[in-house]
């Protein structure tokens, strides 16, 4: 993040500019330590670009510190509350002591990004204590009874976040709501199924145990069988009824682009993009990714980089007024 970005964003006081080159810094560490880079930074305008670094910056954030099952989950809580408390000083304003620890100056830095970016677009700052809430409880939470249940966790842990950004692309109308609504529903679900045998061996399952229930088996028997490579009619019935649905929610949520400002779309068209792909795998086969030893294919992973490289050149003449 520059001088430049922040005086198109309009980010003016030396403390808050500090903030959000912290933050920045801080996404750059943490993609890096995915084994991602952060060039979809340039499918947003200078004008919101910081914006959605710091958006993205405090997500990946707080996620890291649920995540980290190096440490106990006490551990984690108290991070957790740390983070809170960085928080609650930033709603306040309150003028900051020398920091006591890396942990500390981090939490600021990203809690103060965070609260300027929030009143900057009129985002609700009382939503985030619940947000942070949904994260705590994924401690402790390893299943889901109910879709209900599981769309709960959906609708306060991915979707909130995602409302928000809504705001920064530039469209507030409610038929914008509800298709973001649809495609995060989509893209999280499409995570989970692709995901499963990773979340199983932490512990986790993102599926409704109701649903496996109907599929004739048990939270026991599927993991059992993923775990074995034992990919019978059951699981994949189960399976393919999950992707039918994602492919209802997915397809449903196919004109928010369109309703958005043409210089906001590249980002969800990219997002779409990506998501479509892995779909369309499951879709061929909803069980194969599940199989042991499965890698990814490279030709997979060369679409995915080409469409992400496709789109932020077309981000930047989309910026200079040529058609996309």
């Amino acid at each position: 993040m520059n001088d430049a970005e922040l005086d198109a964003a309009g980010i003016t006081g030396p403390l808050d500019r500090d903030a959000y080159r912290r933050a920045s810094a801080l996404l750059r560490r943490q993609a890096r330590a995915r084994g991602s880079g952060t060039a979809i930074r340039f499918m947003f305008p200078p004008s919101t670009r910081p914006y959605f670094e710091v958006l993205f910056a405090f997500i990946t954030y707080v996620d890291d510190i649920v995540d980290l099952r190096e440490h106990s989950v006490e551990i984690r809580e108290r991070r957790l509350a740390e983070w809170e408390a960085a928080f609650s000083a930033a709603v306040k304003d309150e003028t900051p002591a020398v920091s006591a620890s890396r942990d500390e100056e981090s939490d600021r830095a990203v809690a103060r990004a965070f609260v300027h970016l929030m009143r900057r677009w009129e985002l609700p700052l009382d939503e985030v204590p619940r947000w942070v809430q949904g994260q705590r409880d994924t401690l402790t939470t390893t299943e889901y009874r109910t879709r209900e249940d599981l769309r709960r966790f959906i609708d306060t842990v991915t979707l909130m976040p995602a409302v928000w950004a809504n705001r920064l692309l530039g469209n507030e109308s409610a038929e914008a709501a509800e298709l973001c609504g649809h495609a995060t529903t989509s893209f999280q679900m499409i995570d989970f199924l692709w995901d499963l045998r990773e979340d199983l061996e932490l512990g986790c399952l993102y599926l409704p145990l109701d649903a496996v229930a109907a599929a004739g088996l048990g939270r026991a028997e599927l993991e059992a069988g993923v775990r074995g490579g034992r990919l019978g009619p059951a699981v994949r019935d189960l399976l393919a009824a999950e992707v039918r649905r994602v492919r209802e929610s997915f397809d449903t949520a196919r004109p928010w682009p369109r309703l958005l400002p043409v210089s906001s779309r590249t980002f969800i068209e990219w997002e779409f993009a990506l998501n479509e792909l892995r779909l369309l795998a499951l879709e061929q086969d909803p069980v194969a990714h599940l199989a042991p030893g499965f890698r990814t294919p490279v030709s997979f992973k060369a679409r995915a980089l080409g469409r992400t490289y496709r789109d932020i050149a077309g981000a930047a003449l989309r910026r200079k007024g040529f058609p996309w």
